[in-house]
């Protein structure tokens, strides 16, 4: 992966530019399309092998990502390997961890953060906080489709609680190849209480048939203030 082996120190999830156009033919399936969301680093490493996001807030951009590579036995307990990378302004990481397969907790740990070896207490805790950090993220965005009520519907993308200000299908590239893609664009509904956002845009994408996956969102606040997260590369199981 070159200079993408290196990991990092993240903060917390960001989107990049929306390429518009008739949709390219990944659908093949009857099956009624669902939005994926993830509730756990189990739910999240069983469907996604390989992800690489990119991050901006205010200005300031940084990299994450991880890859499955297989699982081991680790001390007795069935675990995932997955090899962590990130990149921010304060410097590049990158950690092997070994996850369980049931609870998600690390169980073993080795890597190194800016070219310095960690301690293996200290690899076990960054690892740790990465896992945290990542999956966090990643739980909040699937707790706002869940706030606003985003779902598919009649053959669209709908919400409950939201003022539409856009939608509609496109064609989203990833890492080089393109999936049918639908973006919304919309501002939070009194109701919902959320007096500090101006406005969110969610594009999802369809990496397998019928199932549709969070790749990118926008939210910017009443402040001025932004935060942006988009999918760089994917590969899902």
């Amino acid at each position: 992966m070159g200079k993408k082996q290196q990991l990092v120190q993240l903060k917390q999830l960001p989107v990049a530019p929306v390429k518009t156009g008739s949709p390219t033919s990944t659908v093949g399936s009857p099956r009624q399309p669902s939005i994926v969301g993830y509730s756990s680093t189990v739910d999240l490493l069983n469907s996604v092998k390989h992800a690489v996001y990119v991050i901006e807030k205010d200005g300031e951009v940084s990299r994450f990502g991880f890859t499955v590579i297989g699982s081991e036995e680790v001390g007795g307990v069935d675990t995932k390997k997955v090899l962590f990378y990130s990149e921010t302004a304060s410097g590049t990481s990158n950690l092997t961890i070994w996850i369980s397969s049931e609870t998600g907790d690390v169980v073993k740990a080795v890597g190194y953060s800016n070219n310095q070896p960690l301690p293996e207490s200290v690899a076990i805790a960054y690892a740790r906080a990465v896992i945290q950090s990542l999956v966090n993220g990643l739980i909040q965005y699937t707790t706002l489709l869940k706030t606003y009520g985003i779902q598919w519907a009649a053959g669209e993308i709908t919400g409950e609680n939201i003022i539409v200000v856009e939608k509609g299908p496109q064609t989203y590239t990833i890492g080089g190849k393109s999936y049918n893609a639908y973006m919304i664009r919309f501002k939070p509904a009194p109701s919902t209480g959320e007096t500090n956002i101006e406005e969110i845009k969610f594009v999802f994408a369809e990496l397998k048939p019928s199932q549709w996956y969070f790749v990118e969102a926008y939210t910017k606040y009443t402040d001025g203030t932004y935060y942006k997260l988009y999918m760089e590369e994917v590969e899902v199981d």
